[in-house]
C-alpha cells in the first residue's frame, strides 16, 4: 500500500510538472509578439527542453515504481501499465510541443532574417543607385550634359532591374507573415518594412526617373544650344571672312555689294537662331534651380560680340565701298576733266603745226605753242596728283585692282605725247627763225665778205690810168645796188633778231646780237669803204680829165701857136 501511494505520489508529481511546463511553453510563446521577442523565445524553449531532458529522471524512477507495483501488485498490473504510457505520452508531447514550437520560431526567425537581409541588401542598392545620380553636376556643355543623361538612364536601369530583388522581398515577406500567423506583431512588422521597403523604392524610381528627364531635357537643350553655337559660329566666321575679303577688293562692288545683301538676308534667321540661346538658358536655369552656368554666359556673350564685330565689318564694307566708289568716282572725273583739257590743248598745238606765212606768223604761233606748253605743264600736275590719289586708294585698299590705274597710266601717256609733240612744234617753229635768222646772217656775211674783196680790188693804185679808174669804178657802181640790199637785209635781221628775243634765252639772243652787230659794224664800214673808194676814184677819174683838158687845151694852144 505504500509503494503503491510512493508511485501514485511521483505519477501525480509527473502531472503537475507536466502542466507547469505546458503553461512555460504556453508563456512563452504568448510573450512572442514581435520579431524581437523571437531569440528570446528560442532561448527559452532551449532552457525548457533541456529541463525537459533533466527530468528525465523522475520519469525514470516512476517507470522503476511503476515495475516494482506491478510485480506487487499483479492485478492492477493493466491499470499501472496503462497510467505509466499515460505519463509516457504526456511527457512525449510536451516535448513534442515544445520541439514543434522551437521549430516554428526558427523557422521564423530564419524567414524573418532573410527577409530582412533581402530588405538591407535592397536598401543598400537602391541608396547606391539613388546615390550615383544624387550628386549631379550641373553640366556646362553638351559632353556633361550627355554624361548626366547617361548615368541617369543606368541608375534607372538598375532601379529597373531592382525590382526583381524586391519583388523576391515581398515573396519572403509573405511566407514570414504566413510563418507567423498567429503572430499579429510579426506580420504588422513585415508589412510596415515592406511598405517602407517599396515607398523608397517607389520614391528613389520616381526621383530617378524624373533626373532621367531632367537629364535628357538638358541633353536636348545642350544639343540645341550645341547645334545652334556651331551654325552660328560657322555662318559668323563664313560671313567675316567673306565681308573681309570683299573689303580688301572694294572695287569689286558687285561683290561687295552682293556680299552685304546676302548678309542683311540671313542676318534677320541668324539672330532669331541667336536669341534662342537665351531662351534655352532660361530653361536650363529652371531645371537646375537658378544654377548660373558660366560657360553659357561665355557663350552668349561671344555669340553677341561675334554678331556686333560682324556688324561693324559690315558697316565699314558699306563705308569702305561708298568711300572707294566715291573716290573712284572722283580720280575718274578728274581723269576725264584733264584728258579733256589735254585734248584741247592738243588740237591748238596741231593748228600751230605751220611754217606757212611770213616770220611775224610763224613767231606767233611759237609764241603761242609756247603759252600752250606752259597751260600744259599745269596739268602735269594734275596728272601726279591722280597717281598719288590712285597710290593712296592702293595703300588704303592692298588687294586694289582697277582700271584707274590703266587709265591714269593712258592720260599720262597722252600727255606725255602731247608735250613731245608740242615740242616738236616749238623745235620746228624754232629752228625756222633761227635757221631764218641764220641764213639772212650768213647771206649778208658773204655779200659783205665778198663787196669787201671787190671794193679792195677796186681802190686805185698808183699806176692807174683813166681806163683802169673807169673800169674799176664801172665795177664799183653796181655795189650800191647791193649795199641797198645789204641795208634791208639788215633791217631783216634787226627784226629777226628782235623776234629772237622774245623766244631765245637771254644769253643767246646777247650773243647773237653781238654777231649782228659785228656784221653791221662791217657793213657800215663796207659802206664806207664804198663810199671812199668811190670818191677817191671819181676824183681819180676828174683829175685825169682834168689834166685831160689841160693836155688838150696846151696842145690846142701850141697848135694854135704854131699855126700862127
Amino acid at each position: 500500500m505504500e509503494q503503491r501511494n510512493q508511485y501514485t505520489s511521483l505519477q501525480q508529481d509527473a502531472i503537475s510538472d507536466l502542466d507547469k511546463t505546458k503553461a512555460q511553453l504556453a508563456a512563452i510563446m504568448s510573450e512572442v509578439k514581435h520579431s524581437s521577442d523571437l531569440p528570446k523565445a528560442v532561448e527559452n524553449l532551449n532552457n525548457l527542453l533541456e529541463e525537459q531532458a533533466a527530468k528525465s529522471v523522475v520519469k525514470n524512477q516512476l517507470h522503476t515504481e511503476a515495475m516494482q507495483l506491478m510485480k506487487k501488485d499483479i492485478q492492477n498490473v493493466s491499470a499501472i501499465q496503462n497510467s505509466l504510457s499515460a505519463i509516457e505520452r504526456m511527457f512525449g508531447k510536451v516535448n513534442d510541443d515544445i520541439r514543434e514550437d522551437h521549430l516554428k520560431l526558427s523557422d521564423i526567425i530564419y524567414a524573418w532574417n532573410d527577409f530582412q537581409e533581402s530588405k538591407d541588401r535592397i536598401v543598400t542598392d537602391i541608396g547606391k543607385i539613388d546615390k550615383s545620380v544624387e550628386h549631379l553636376e550641373v553640366p556646362n556643355d553638351i559632353f556633361q550634359a550627355s554624361l548626366n543623361c547617361e548615368k541617369a538612364k543606368k541608375a534607372l536601369e538598375a532601379i529597373k532591374r531592382s525590382k526583381a530583388a524586391l519583388d523576391k522581398a515581398d515573396l519572403k515577406a509573405q511566407a514570414v507573415i504566413k510563418k507567423a500567423d498567429n503572430i499579429p506583431g510579426i506580420e504588422s512588422e513585415v508589412r510596415r518594412d515592406l511598405k517602407i521597403l517599396n515607398d523608397a523604392w517607389s520614391n528613389i524610381y520616381e526621383r530617378i526617373l524624373k533626373n532621367v528627364q531632367q537629364t535628357e531635357s538638358q541633353a536636348a537643350i545642350w544639343k540645341h544650344i550645341e547645334d545652334t553655337k556651331t551654325t552660328l559660329l560657322q555662318w559668323l566666321s563664313e560671313q567675316n571672312n567673306e565681308i573681309i575679303k570683299a573689303a580688301e577688293k572694294p572695287n569689286e562692288k558687285e561683290l561687295a555689294a552682293a556680299k552685304l545683301s546676302k548678309y542683311r538676308e540671313e542676318l534677320p534667321a541668324q539672330l532669331r537662331l541667336n536669341q534662342s540661346i537665351p531662351h534655352k538658358y532660361s530653361q536650363l536655369l529652371n531645371s537646375t534651380d537658378g544654377k548660373e552656368i558660366p560657360t553659357l554666359q561665355s557663350l552668349v556673350t561671344l555669340l553677341n560680340e561675334g554678331f556686333a564685330t560682324l556688324e561693324e565689318n559690315a558697316r565699314q564694307l558699306e563705308a569702305l565701298t561708298s568711300t572707294f566708289n566715291e573716290n573712284e568716282k572722283t580720280i575718274r572725273k578728274n581723269i576725264k576733266d584733264t584728258g579733256n583739257k589735254v585734248s584741247s590743248l592738243r588740237e591748238e598745238i596741231v593748228k600751230c603745226e605751220d611754217l606757212s606765212g611770213d616770220n611775224a606768223k610763224i613767231l606767233e604761233r611759237l609764241l603761242k605753242i609756247r603759252s600752250l606748253k606752259e597751260d600744259l605743264k599745269h596739268y602735269d600736275g594734275d596728272i601726279k596728283h591722280i597717281e598719288q590719289d590712285i597710290q593712296t586708294m592702293k595703300a588704303n585698299y592692298p588687294n586694289f585692282e582697277n582700271t584707274l590705274s590703266k587709265e591714269q597710266q593712258a592720260l599720262k601717256k597722252r600727255y606725255d605725247t602731247t608735250v613731245t609733240y608740242a615740242d616738236k612744234i616749238e623745235h620746228a617753229l624754232l629752228s625756222f627763225l633761227k635757221k631764218f635768222h641764220n641764213e639772212k646772217y650768213g647771206a649778208l656775211q658773204r655779200i659783205i665778205n665778198t663787196h669787201k674783196e671787190k671794193i679792195q680790188w677796186c681802190l686805185p693804185e698808183a699806176t692807174s690810168d683813166k681806163y683802169n679808174l673807169q673800169v674799176k669804178l664801172n665795177a664799183l657802181e653796181p655795189i650800191q645796188g647791193v649795199l641797198d640790199d645789204c641795208n634791208k637785209r639788215k633791217d631783216e635781221l634787226q627784226e629777226s633778231i628782235k623776234a629772237l628775243g622774245q623766244i631765245e634765252k637771254p644769253e643767246s639772243v646777247k650773243l647773237q646780237q653781238a654777231e649782228l652787230d659785228h656784221l653791221l659794224l662791217d657793213l657800215d664800214n663796207l659802206q664806207q669803204q664804198y663810199g671812199s673808194t668811190k670818191d677817191i676814184l671819181e676824183s681819180n677819174i676828174a683829175l685825169h680829165d682834168k689834166y685831160e683838158n689841160l693836155s688838150e687845151s696846151v696842145s690846142n694852144w701850141l697848135k694854135e701857136t704854131e699855126t700862127e
